[in-house]
This record gives C-alpha cells, structure tokens and sequence, in this order.
C-alpha cells in the first residue's frame, strides 16, 4: 500500500470523488478498486499510483472532471510528474479511436481527446495503459450486480493480455475461464 494511501483518498474526496456518480457507485470505490486490482498484480507503483487518480480529469462518457485540466500543475506537485503525465494520458484517450488499433495493428495512433493531436502510442507507456484500462474494466465489472462484460470489452481485454504482467494475464485468464462458451 502506498504510504500516503489515505492523505491520498483525503484529497480525492476533497475533489468530490465520493460523492460524483460513476456506472457503479462513487466515484471513490472506483478509484480505489482500480487501484487495489493494480496493486494485487504487483503493477509498478506508478501505475497504481496512477489507477487511484486515473478518472479524475472526467472519464469518457461521463458529464465532468473531478478536476479541471487548467489544474494539471496542483496535480503534478501532489502526485508526482511522471504518475500525472500518465493520469493525463490515460484521461485524454480517445478510447472509441485507440482501442480498437489494439486488435488490428502493431503501430497504434494515440489520438487526444482534449486537444484532437495524434501521435504515434509511446511503447513506454504501453504496459501502464494497458494495465490501468483492464484493471478499470474489471472495476467496473465486478461493480455490478453481476460481474458481466461485453463482447467488445472482452475483445479489447484479450488483444491488451500481451502487453500486461503476468498476474494481470493470469487473472484475466480465469475470467475468461468463467465465461460461457
């Protein structure tokens, strides 16, 4: 567990994180459970880092930030550079654009959705992206009445299982194991 965990749930909810709706419930329980995922596959402790903070400039879909991006700087200096550069880029993908490359091609486009750039994928990132979206798409699963995914989400999930760690594959294997044939 991070050793600033709760002075970091503290700002969370200052941002309003318990009390903005997500598709399951507060924002919060998201948030942490995203984490929690992360940190239980042993993800690097700037991808968990990043997975308590990953929604927090608005999530695709959903109506508003917890924070606007005129406050990146206030984020950086709380978080760190390189967690907020990832938060960022998570937040600004332009997930109906990007995903999809992941079960097509090799030299995927990033495209932002803040700002329309496109860019080619940095590979850096690559293993941190790809395990925060599958460790948020298992939130936002098991957040439900019934731990149910789409055929899409479980597209995306199969063609990011390469570029994730072992734990992460392991567990998305015995999901996959679950499902009806």
């Amino acid at each position: 567990m991070l050793n600033n965990f709760d002075e970091y749930l503290s700002y969370l909810e200052l941002l309003g994180a318990s009390e903005y709706n997500h598709i399951s419930g507060p924002m919060i329980n998201h948030l942490t459970g995203t984490y929690n995922i992360l940190s239980s596959w042993g993800a690097p402790l700037l991808t968990c880092k990043a997975g308590l903070f990953h929604a927090i400039y608005g999530p695709q879909g959903l109506p508003s930030p917890l924070i606007s991006l005129e406050k990146r700087s206030d984020i950086k200096n709380f978080i760190g550079h390189d967690v907020e550069e990832l938060v960022y880029f998570y937040c600004a993908c332009d997930k109906g654009f990007v995903l999809p490359q992941f079960k097509t091609t090799s030299e995927i486009i990033f495209k932002d959705r803040f700002t329309g750039e496109e860019k080619k994928f940095d590979k850096n990132l690559m293993t941190s992206f790809c395990e925060l979206t599958v460790a948020n798409e298992i939130d936002v699963a098991r957040g439900k009445d019934v731990e149910v995914y789409s055929d899409e989400i479980l597209a995306m999930l199969k063609s990011m299982r390469i570029y994730i760690n072992k734990n992460a594959q392991r567990e998305l294997d015995s999901i996959f194991k679950k499902l009806p044939m």
